[in-house]
């Protein structure tokens, strides 16, 4: 199965929403129904997301049950959605290298899920057990 394509901006404002508690079915309501007033004082993208909804809602649903994989993906982004999603944060869980982070320290499921997120710009390494490194081109 071929993950869709999303922008980092997309793909954190989808993380986001999980951090807060909705779930995947609320997702899928208010951005089907264009009802995303509540987040957008927020700072949230969710014009690709509108997008894809208006174009195919079952695009939308493969993203939010299947998962995604990111477009492009820069260190600050990197940064962001590790934090975003998993609460992780420079210095305390990771180093940031001048190409990309080294040290994160994933478990096999978290790791899986990074694999599948991340951009072909992206290549991972793992450093020992369970610690990977990402390097950005």
């Amino acid at each position: 199965m071929e993950l869709q394509l999303i922008a980092l901006p997309s793909a954190h404002a989808l993380e986001a929403l999980r951090q807060k508690g909705l779930s995947d079915e609320d997702i899928f309501t208010h951005i089907t129904t264009n009802n995303i007033n509540i987040w957008e004082e927020e700072g949230l993208y969710f014009d690709e997301l509108l997008g894809v909804a208006s174009k195919d809602k079952n695009v939308l649903n493969g993203i939010l049950s299947n998962g995604y994989k990111v477009k492009f993906m820069t260190i600050r982004g990197l940064q962001t959605l590790l934090k975003t999603k998993w609460d992780l944060e420079p210095a305390r869980d990771f180093e940031v290298t001048e190409k990309g982070i080294s040290g994160l320290h994933l478990d096999s499921q978290k790791l899986e899920t990074l694999k599948q997120m991340l951009a072909k710009n992206c290549t991972l390494h793992e450093e020992a057990t369970n610690v990977i490194g990402i390097t950005l081109a």
